[in-house]
């Protein structure tokens, strides 16, 4: 991402290349909010997004139920998110799943060889990529 937005080209619309964002939605979710948003940094960055506010107006679009509240209530209340290294450190203390952990360990425990060990291994991280 370009940190001087000024200098930012516009966004330019490439046909055949489809952005993939998965959402967020806070409490609940199978994917905790550094993960979802490494996940979407990555895909942004592999699509060569440089525009600092279409990205995080992106990121913002894919934020559902209360997370998507958060965000809103934020900007409301202070000035606008316009940078990708404003986004994660302002939302991402808004956006603790206490129980987070415990659905981790409780996966884990419930892991049991019914199987061969490759197919163990390919559950285990087909699992893992939620």
């Amino acid at each position: 991402m370009i940190p001087n937005q000024q200098n930012a080209p516009p966004f330019i619309q490439i046909s055949d290349i489809h952005l993939y964002l998965p959402t967020y939605s806070e409490k609940g979710d199978e994917i905790s909010f550094p993960r979802w948003y490494s996940g979407c940094i990555d895909e942004l960055k592999a699509l060569g997004f440089q525009n600092e506010d279409q990205a995080v107006l992106l990121l913002a679009r894919q934020l559902r139920g209360n997370a998507k509240q958060i965000y809103d209530a934020y900007n409301y209340e202070n000035q606008k998110i316009t940078s990708i290294e404003v986004f994660k450190p302002v939302l991402e203390p808004k956006f603790i799943d206490d129980n987070y952990e415990i659905k981790l360990r409780y996966r884990l425990l419930n892991l049991k060889q019914t199987g061969s060990i490759s197919k163990m291994k390919r559950t285990f991280l087909e699992t893992t990529k939620k």
